[in-house]
């Protein structure tokens, strides 16, 4: 456990930095454009490059020491981060900078990811996996509660350029315990051995793992389509409460979700749960339904943060076990590739989310839901009517949705009985 928390205390600084530009980038772009299509559309790049990345990333992550893989991931974003900060400086910076910023992270998180996931595995026994990633979610959870009201406070101060530079600083750390540690290796075939493939042929090998055992295929199947339906209602989730409130009020909201998010890892942390992880992922993700139709229930922010709170508590509970399961099933030496495969999959369908949630609001709900709107009779009395009320209505939704997928998922014995139905993968060779 020693070599996960340097390393987890040093992503964890790391996020901290990135969550003040993700806070300050967000509040600047809303207010430049106040358009819910433009936020969507920078979503959009924030995932979708990391997705055409994976089938490379993933096998460049069982080929290499994973330790190098999250290192040159710092640099690059560490670097991303300069060239955003120098714009900001300078007085020009644009929408376009934010994309460049938001492509070279999500590239570098293809690598990143896989790479954390698959080292974790090897670092800490088996019952240790569902807290060791909750203590991964804990640690973005504290970047999610600390950055809005950090950010909220040193934005009228040292302004976007300073929160930009403080990301920067950040970057340090992270890229100061990785060089100071070292991760298990994992012995491969050498080169030119018969065991030894293409890379083309080792990306098949990750996707054939999966598409062999039904139940990791039904479960990522699942998650693909939350991945659907929350960031559908996530990237609306900065105009919802700017349309009501100003930057103060965002960074409010932002931080009590980040404390749910919190609260839920520590929970899961402290005390793992215990009992069939599938079955606990589903119930969680009825919660979490629940929670996101509340979220739009009404334009109050105590509304908004009561079930954003209790929301974002909920995801440890379903996150935790899955990840744990998809690390004790699959082998070390093939984590690489089955993880970015799962991760490109699983996340194939946010950008497609993204890019109807922004025009959704905008052009159709947005309008129907104001006083006079096409929806306003019918829906008005329930969620009320004016700014916001469009994304308000898209909440719900999809909470609804949610609490729909999950419960057929629940009904698959495939999906109930995978921890059962697989044995713990055991590694060709073993890690040194």
């Amino acid at each position: 456990m020693r070599t996960f928390l340097t390393v987890w205390a040093g992503q964890l600084v790391s996020l901290l930095g990135s969550g003040l530009t993700n806070f300050g980038l967000g509040v600047w772009v809303y207010q430049k454009t106040g358009s819910a299509t433009m936020f969507a559309m920078i979503g959009v790049l924030a995932v979708l490059p990391g997705l055409l990345a994976a089938p490379l990333a993933g096998v460049i992550v069982d080929r290499t020491d994973r330790r190098l893989v999250m290192l040159a991931g710092d640099v690059a974003c560490a670097l991303a981060v300069v060239f955003a900060a120098v714009a900001a400086w300078s007085g020009t910076i644009q929408v376009w900078h934010v994309m460049v910023l938001a492509f070279v992270t999500s590239t570098a998180a293809a690598f990143q990811v896989p790479a954390y996931a698959a080292a974790v595995s090897t670092l800490v026994p088996k019952e240790q996996l569902a807290r060791t990633a909750s203590m991964i979610q804990a640690g973005q959870a504290v970047a999610d509660l600390a950055a809005p009201i950090l950010g909220g406070l040193l934005f009228l101060r040292v302004g976007l350029h300073g929160l930009i530079f403080i990301d920067f600083v950040s970057f340090f750390a992270a890229i100061a315990t990785l060089m100071f540690v070292r991760f298990p290796k994992i012995e491969r075939p050498d080169e030119g051995t018969p065991e030894a493939s293409s890379f083309k042929a080792e990306f098949k090998e990750g996707l054939g793992f999966i598409r062999s055992r039904p139940g990791l295929l039904i479960l990522l199947a699942y998650f693909a389509t939350l991945n659907f339906l929350l960031p559908m209602a996530g990237v609306l989730f900065a105009p919802l409460i700017l349309s009501i409130a100003g930057p103060d009020g965002f960074g409010t909201v932002s931080s009590v979700l980040g404390a749910g998010m919190l609260a839920g890892s520590l929970i899961v942390a402290a005390k793992p749960p215990k009992g069939n992880s599938a079955v606990l992922v589903a119930v969680a993700g009825i919660a979490t339904g629940a929670m996101i139709a509340g979220v739009g229930l009404r334009p109050d922010l105590l509304v908004i943060g009561t079930f954003g709170f209790l929301m974002m508590a909920t995801v440890p509970l379903m996150n935790g076990p899955s990840q744990a399961i998809w690390q004790t099933k699959v082998p070390h030496e093939l984590q690489g590739r089955v993880f970015s495969v799962r991760r490109m999959i699983a996340q194939a369908t946010v950008p497609v989310a993204m890019i109807i949630s922004g025009p959704l609001v905008d052009q159709v709900v947005g309008p129907a839901m104001m006083p006079g709107g096409a929806l306003a009779p019918a829906l008005g009395g329930f969620l009320g009517t004016g700014p916001g009320r469009g994304a308000g209505l898209v909440f719900v939704t999809m909470g609804v949705l949610t609490v729909m997928a999950s419960l057929i998922a629940l009904a698959s014995p495939k999906f109930r009985n995978v921890e059962s139905d697989l044995p713990d993968a055991v590694p060709a060779t073993a890690a040194t």
